[in-house]
C-alpha cells in the first residue's frame, strides 16, 4: 500500500509496503529502495545486519543495539500479538525511558511516518 503523507526529505521515510517488503525513500534523495521484512529503520539509518527474525526472542545484543539508537519510542511491527516475552521487552525499554508500541505492519508504517513528520526520534523494527 502506498502512503500519501507529506514528504520529509531529510529523513528516511516509508513510501509503501506490502506483505513481504517495505519501500523506503532514502534521506536527502528521491531514491526508493525496497527492503524485505526483517530490518530496523530510523530517520537516519537503515539497519539490515541485525537479527530481528524472531521478535519474541531478541538477543541481548539486539536489545542493546536498539537502546543505543537513543529513541523516544520503538515501534515493533509484528503480527504476533502481545505475548509475555513482548511485555517483558516493553518493560525493559520503558524502564530506560524509551516508549514501546507493538503494531501491525500497516499501523506501524503510518505511525512511523507521522512521528517522523514531527521530527521525533523513532525506531521502527520490522519483523518478518
Amino acid at each position: 500500500m502506498k502512503l500519501s503523507e507529506e514528504a520529509v526529505f531529510e529523513f528516511n521515510q516509508i513510501h509503501s509496503y506490502d506483505e513481504q517488503s517495505v519501500t523506503v525513500r532514502q534521506k536527502n534523495t528521491q531514491i526508493l529502495k525496497s527492503y524485505d521484512l526483517g530490518f530496523v529503520l530510523t530517520p537516519n539509518q537503515i539497519i539490515e545486519n541485525i537479527d530481528v527474525t524472531n521478535i519474541q526472542n531478541l538477543s541481548a545484543d539486539t536489545l542493546s543495539a536498539l537502546k543505543a539508537l537513543a529513541p523516544e519510542v520503538i515501534i515493533f511491527a509484528t503480527e504476533a500479538g502481545l505475548s509475555f516475552p513482548l511485555i517483558n521487552m516493553a518493560k525493559y525499554f520503558n524502564e530506560q525511558g524509551i516508549g514501546t508500541e507493538f503494531m501491525t505492519l500497516s499501523s506501524a508504517c503510518h505511525t512511523y511516518n507521522l512521528l517522523l513528520a514531527e521530527e521525533r526520534s523513532v525506531v521502527l523494527l520490522i519483523s518478518p
